[in-house]
This record gives structure tokens, sequence and C-alpha cells, in this order.
């Protein structure tokens, strides 16, 4: 038996053993291709009626971005919980000395690192994680010994 050749590339190809009796493409590419040169036909055979859809699709489109439909706003609760959470992070941080506040994001970025790992399960990293820099940017003390500072707070 002879293997059927492609509509569009004109090669023969092995069809799917699901599709043998229908398969009219070798590919992906080929399939593309098909799709568009019939849709081109049935256009041309009912010209009018496709500028008819295509004007109804482009007037829904016009009307919609008019609107701004795009996306719903947030709502009120979410948004004043969000400005509340926010609020007290804000104030939270205005209370830490400088070396707690240090303390604080580093714990933060170990946190986030192993929420991170955790999803990825450590696949697929493109960076390593960032190193402790060996002196802080603020004052002479060593990373070291800012570490060794308790805040007021007792955190």
């Amino acid at each position: 038996m002879s293997l059927p050749r492609c509509t569009e590339c004109r090669k023969t190809f092995a069809p799917a053993a699901t599709a043998r009796l229908h398969q009219r493409v070798c590919g992906e590419e080929c399939r593309h291709r098909r799709r568009a040169r019939l849709a081109r036909r049935r256009r041309a055979a009912d010209l009018e009626a496709c500028r008819e859809d295509e004007c109804e699709r482009q007037r829904k489109h016009r009307d919609a971005s008019v609107r701004g439909s795009c996306h719903e706003p947030a709502s009120g609760r979410k948004s004043a919980e969000l400005q509340g959470k926010l609020q007290q992070i804000v104030d939270r941080v205005v209370r830490l000395s400088r070396a707690t506040f240090q303390r604080e994001v580093r714990r933060i970025v170990r946190q986030s690192a192993k929420v991170l790992e955790a999803e990825v399960g450590g696949a697929g990293r493109c960076h390593e994680p960032a190193s402790a820099p060996a002196t802080v940017e603020y004052g002479s003390r060593s990373s070291a010994r800012v570490e060794d500072v308790t805040d007021r707070d007792g955190c």
C-alpha cells in the first residue's frame, strides 16, 4: 500500500493510526496552510456575508475598548483589606532599627527562596541564590555583627 501525499507540500507521509482515512496533510505547518487556504475559499464563495461578519466583529471590539471592559475593577473589600495590610507593613518598618530592618529583609528573602524552590522543585533555575554581602552597606560593621544585634521589639 502506498503512502498518501500531503495536499500542501506534496511529500508522502505516514498518517496517524486514528486518522488513516481522512488525514490530508503531513504536519502542523501544512495544516495551518491548508486551513488558511480553505478559509480564503469559503470567504470568496460568500463575500458579502463574510464582510458583514467582519464588520460586526470589529464593531464589538471597538465598543468593548470604548467601555474599557477588558478587566473588571478590583472589588472594594479586597482593595481596602490590601490597603490595611500595606499600612501595617509600613508602620512596622518605620518602628524598626536599621539592623532589624536588614535582618527582616534577609529573612523574607530566605523564605521566598524556600517557597520558590518548593514550587519549581529546584529544576530549571537560571541564577544562583544571592550571596550575602561581605560588609553591610551602612556603617563599618560586618554583617556577622549585625546579625547578633536584637531589635527593641524582641524579634
